[in-house]
């Protein structure tokens, strides 16, 4: 089954990775970069910054990109840790050669399809 999302992974919706200094990130991709804490647990109740919104807000819709294109609900924008990396941008898409790994897929599907129907 395939699922359709705006987002990419739960970095995105609420998967939290706490260090032991009491920094919260939001993926293994990011860790120690102080810039992009969402918050500090360590304090009771929890800090959150405002990079909890930049994350939490980052989908398809946003990324200029994959707002027009065909296979935005099936590569919901890319990883954000390596958009991150890769552009110095949250809000910049990460494809990672997806399209042409879509295609080489669904051609291999057709043709093992085509050989099972002769």
């Amino acid at each position: 089954m395939i699922n359709f999302s705006s987002i990419h992974c739960t970095a995105q919706s609420g998967e939290y990775i706490f260090d032991p200094n009491g920094n919260i990130y939001p993926c293994w991709e990011v860790i120690g970069k102080q810039q992009q804490s969402l918050g500090c647990y360590i304090q009771n109740p929890i800090q959150w910054s405002d990079t909890l919104k930049q994350w939490h807000g980052r989908n398809i819709h946003k990324i200029e990109p994959c707002n027009s294109c065909k296979y935005a609900f099936l590569c919901n924008g890319g990883c954000a840790g390596h958009a991150l990396r890769s552009s110095g941008k949250l809000y910049s898409n990460y494809c990672d050669d997806f399209t042409h790994t879509f295609e080489m897929a669904v051609n291999r599907v057709y043709q093992d399809y085509i050989s099972c129907e002769n």
